[in-house]
């Protein structure tokens, strides 16, 4: 039986979060997969805290982390990834976009790749202005950091090993981003793997914000410039 670590950032999610975390056991028990989550609730202003909470009493295999304020997406993963200690690390949305089926998938791509970026084919529930920012970042990030990925803003793999190494600064989502370029630069191997995208049924999304967008570009653009600055010297 393989091990698997899911780490799952909550903010204000308690209308999917417990069929979410659900959802992910079903799948591994008829996998054949030894699952432990880690829950990271960052500062939310709901019950989602004392939802898992309380499926964490029941669950042993569940790890609840609060974090007082909102810190952030980066940071929230971090925090995760600091409370987990299985090789095996897979993020997953907490608003139940990402298909358990796939825990499968991803876990054959980390015996070949130290990180497997999930690619989506399409954007399910996504407005024509956030397909287009979706557009736009994914070609800035392919020309900026000389990649040449289909996504990586989605649901990622790694072997934690990656992260003795490496420790991502961003606090916003190019978190994802830095930690692609990070790993590719230590010569860790990446690999692509092609995931199904599922509509939002409850909750709201927080991705299509202007503010959330001004600030993933501005972290973009200011990783890009520590990189061109160490380069330079």
């Amino acid at each position: 039986m393989r091990t698997l670590t899911v780490i799952i950032p909550a903010y204000n999610e308690e209308k999917c979060i417990e069929k979410t975390l659900s959802d992910l056991f079903k799948s591994a028990k008829s996998d054949d997969i030894d699952l432990s989550l880690v829950v990271v609730d960052d500062g939310s202003q709901d019950a989602t805290y004392d939802i898992v909470k309380k499926l964490a009493q029941d669950n042993s295999k569940i790890s609840l982390v609060g974090h007082n304020t909102n810190r952030g997406f980066g940071k929230t993963v971090m925090t995760g990834i600091k409370h987990s200690s299985d090789e095996n690390l897979l993020l997953v949305p907490a608003d139940g976009q990402f298909d358990p089926g796939e825990m499968d998938i991803f876990l054959d791509a980390l015996d070949e790749y130290d990180l497997a970026i999930g690619t989506r084919s399409s954007r399910s529930g996504y407005t024509l202005f956030r397909q287009f920012v979706s557009y736009l970042y994914i070609n800035l990030v392919n020309i900026f950091f000389c990649q040449n990925y289909r996504d990586t803003n989605w649901v990622q793999a790694w072997k934690r090993k990656i992260f003795d190494k490496i420790s991502p600064e961003s606090t916003g989502v190019f978190f994802l981003q830095e930690t692609i370029t990070r790993a590719n630069r230590m010569g860790y191997l990446i690999g692509q793997v092609n995931s199904i995208h599922l509509p939002r049924e409850t909750g709201e999304a927080k991705g299509g914000n202007l503010d959330f967008i001004i600030f993933t570009f501005y972290e973009m653009m200011k990783f890009w410039w520590k990189l061109y600055i160490e380069h330079s010297i």
